[in-house]
């Protein structure tokens, strides 16, 4: 199975939401404001993925002034983030995979910035920053990227940086950026914590395919009552219509991003 930090951060707030979104491939559909932004979100995604390419950029920015403002704060650090050519190597939508445990862990980096003695993983957050970066820290996303890319190239741990770069912030004019420095002791935490999640998920996933029994819920209540599939769980008494729930017939790497702030 392919799994992207998306499905590990699922896994870990609750397994049987991971069979209903991952196994089953059942979602709630993104409507109005909700849906307006993951579209500005993959608008910027590709804009700034044609400017690391050289690529015309005008048409996409111009059609929202969130946009232009964003990329020309990105722009005004094209020196460290876009380097003449023989400095460092760059490339956008960058896919790590490695092969562990029976399955593909799979990170897709929105933008990387490959030097001979050091990397940076950058990430392209449309939203807020969040309050408490501890959470972004410990998410799986800003541990997963680095041992990817430590076991598939030759850059050691400490050589490594997560950047976050949030442009939602209390200063409209300025992206927010954060930054995480990689440790040998992190990577090694982060192999451990895989270890154990996909232990877990293979006996689930046995049980699953020869009995049918289904993924165990989360004990946290509170994590249900915005959950779309509470009353398929029996956890509130709402009624939700079966025609609400749709096919979601996309690849593992269409997964949205999950937000942050719900999975501490």
């Amino acid at each position: 199975m392919k799994l992207s930090q998306g499905n590990l951060t699922i896994l870990d707030s609750c397994p049987r939401l991971f069979q209903h979104t991952v196994l089953e491939q059942l979602a709630v559909p993104q409507l109005g404001e909700s849906w307006e932004k993951m579209q500005l979100g993959s608008q910027f995604h590709q804009l700034m993925q044609q400017r690391s390419q050289q690529l015309p950029i005008e048409a996409i920015a111009a059609t929202d002034p969130d946009l232009r403002r964003w990329f020309e704060a990105v722009d005004a650090q094209s020196a460290d983030l876009f380097p003449d050519a023989g400095e460092a190597w760059t490339d956008s939508e960058h896919v790590r995979t490695m092969d562990w445990m029976g399955h593909t862990i799979v990170g897709v980096y929105d933008y990387v910035v490959l030097r001979s003695d050091s990397a940076q993983i950058l990430d392209w957050k449309t939203h807020a920053k969040p309050l408490d970066s501890r959470q972004l820290r410990q998410s799986w996303q800003s541990r997963l990227y680095p041992l990817l890319l430590v076991s598939s190239s030759n850059y050691s741990p400490d050589t490594i940086e997560m950047r976050y770069w949030f442009f939602q912030g209390s200063d409209e004019a300025q992206p927010q950026m954060l930054r995480f420095k990689s440790s040998a002791a992190a990577i090694a935490e982060t192999t451990t914590a895989l270890t154990q999640r996909l232990t877990a998920l293979n006996l689930w996933l046995k049980a699953y395919e020869l009995t049918g029994e289904s993924f165990p819920q989360t004990e946290t209540r509170q994590t249900c009552a915005t959950c779309s599939f509470a009353v398929r769980c029996d956890r509130v008494n709402t009624p939700l219509m079966e025609s609400d729930l749709m096919p979601l017939g996309t690849a593992w790497d269409s997964i949205a991003e999950v937000a942050l702030t719900k999975f501490p």
